[in-house]
């Protein structure tokens, strides 16, 4: 006699959405309706390719690095020649968005 093999059983999701949204609050969020974090909003006022206007706010020598501060925002870059001053305020280029890192790269203009 043939031994009984157990039933197959299929488990399905009920749900359509999830009655808790702190897991996953993107699933939550009506379609197309974008967050509104601090970082959206600063990479809406400055998409890449728009002009931005930075203070340098510190000079490495050694590095020959030099941080530039705009609307909140910080960026790094470098520099060759003669090395810029603290505390003037020169205009750059938004080049690229780095959404792991929430930071705007910028270059000169």
């Amino acid at each position: 006699m043939r031994a009984r093999s157990r039933p197959v059983h299929t488990w399905y999701w009920s749900g359509a959405m999830p009655t808790n949204c702190a897991g996953q609050p993107s699933a939550c969020r009506p379609r197309g309706q974008r967050r509104s974090t601090p970082w959206h909003a600063a990479t809406r006022r400055h998409p890449v390719g728009s002009e931005v206007t930075a203070e340098i706010t510190d000079v490495f020598p050694t590095t020959r690095e030099y941080f530039v501060a705009f609307d909140g925002l910080w960026s790094a870059l470098f520099w060759t020649g003669t090395p810029p001053i603290v505390g003037t305020t020169a205009q750059f280029i938004a080049d690229r968005h780095l959404d792991a890192t929430r930071r705007i790269r910028l270059r000169t203009a």
